[in-house]
């Protein structure tokens, strides 16, 4: 970026240190202006206070830049309101004719504020780091960017929160499908108009096709295990190794370590393609039950079991049965060594599950995939805006390109 682009924040705009009013004088419930200490009420550009303070020491207008100057350093908000900052925060005070402008140059330029952070407790930078932090800026040019940065920047917003819709809409659907299941018709059955319909199982009302087993008859269980670390030659092979940290999708398609044929024979347990898998122990069920699916023939660690259905059951269905009912298997974990947590197998066999027919099943697998691929096309979309907003903020903030004249016309799509 040449010199007649940068400028620092001092030039600019006006900085506030943030001041630690009395703790008497903040409450949950009472009168006086939202109050902030720091970063943790942050949200994606405005916050939300949870405090309120009645003898403020330091306050940011509305529109001014927040900048966190105590670790995480460099986060960036924008006071929605009249707020009262603390000592976390400085609020950066530009021109309303450059707030818009600001609040890009500022996200763009903060992380260089980690190279000076200081503080032998916490990281934190003080008011001169602030000050004589450079910016990008374009005098005349500023607003046109701006402009530009906003579009895609509604856009990205657009598409987020389509995002957040059709998950909460999935969610619905797949406890639906699985519960109600789909009539000849391909329609989710509705026990209201037909309760004929329906039977009462140890799982609830379910349709009265269905059938009603445990785990344990319903599916097959298989240990895992790890082969030795000494033997170099257990680990050379082409055979995908699952282990915990590489269930982070639904759909498993790598795995960070291989192994080779003769750890197999050494005893390592391999399945084939369209197994189930599930985490049932380590530090990663303190939060969250991790399910996934393999198309294709993997070994797996100790931490895991690998589950298929018997006959009648299908893989692919018990997949998103056991991810939809996560929360459920969640609860049965137990504390284990090590500060890690362990699934309780006993309970797990016995939890039972609502077995549709083969047909219907697949139907059901058919649905639930037909709107993952739609909400597949919003995250992808997503990305690639992403990817458009990082060149573009580059390109525009270093006057490395102009601003392309398509987004400065171009309607934002809804």
């Amino acid at each position: 970026m040449s010199a007649d682009c940068r400028t620092t924040i001092s030039d600019v705009a006006e900085v506030l240190m943030g001041q630690s009013p009395p703790s008497s004088a903040c409450s949950e419930n009472g009168d006086g202006i939202p109050f902030i200490q720091g970063n943790a009420e942050f949200n994606a550009r405005y916050p939300r206070p949870r405090l309120r303070c009645s003898a403020p020491a330091r306050i940011a207008e509305a529109g001014d830049l927040l900048l966190s100057v105590r670790a995480p350093v460099g986060e960036l908000n924008q006071a929605y309101e009249t707020t009262v900052i603390g000592r976390g925060l400085a609020a950066l005070r530009f021109s309303l004719s450059d707030r818009d402008f600001a609040w890009h140059a500022v996200a763009w330029s903060a992380p260089d504020l980690d190279r000076v952070a200081q503080g032998s407790t916490f990281v934190a930078v003080g008011r001169k780091d602030v000050e004589n932090l450079a910016i990008p800026w374009h005098g005349s040019g500023n607003h046109a960017i701006a402009r530009a940065l906003d579009t895609v920047d509604e856009k990205i917003a657009n598409c987020e929160a389509a995002i957040v819709k059709l998950r909460l809409v999935r969610a619905g659907l797949l406890h639906d499908l699985l519960t109600l299941g789909l009539d000849e018709n391909g329609q989710l059955r509705d026990p209201t108009a037909h309760p004929e319909q329906f039977q009462e199982s140890p799982v609830g009302q379910i349709p009265r096709d269905w059938c009603c087993q445990t785990l344990e008859e319903t599916a097959v269980w298989f240990s895992g295990g790890t082969p030795s670390r000494s033997e170099a030659s257990f680990w050379s092979g082409n055979i995908p190794f699952l282990t915990p940290k590489d269930m982070k999708a639904f759909d498993l398609t790598d795995t960070s370590e291989h192994v080779s044929e003769q750890a197999i024979s050494a005893g390592a347990h391999l399945m084939p393609e369209d197994t189930v898998f599930l985490v049932v122990r380590g530090m990663i069920l303190a939060h969250t039950f991790p399910v996934c699916f393999s198309r294709k023939a993997v070994a797996f660690n100790q931490d895991i079991k690998a589950v298929r259905g018997r006959k009648g059951m299908s893989n692919l269905f018990l997949a998103h049965w056991f991810a939809a009912n996560s929360a459920l298997f969640l609860r049965m974990t137990k504390e284990a060594t090590h500060g890690t947590k362990k699934l309780d197998l006993s309970d797990l066999y016995r939890v039972h599950i609502g077995q549709p027919n083969t047909d219907e099943q697949d139907a059901i697998v058919e649905c639930i995939q037909s709107f993952d691929a739609g909400l597949d096309i919003q995250v992808n979309e997503h990305a690639k805006l992403c990817d458009v907003k990082s060149g573009l903020l580059s390109d525009l903030l270093i006057g490395r390109v102009r601003v392309p004249e398509s987004l400065l016309t171009e309607k934002v799509r809804a």
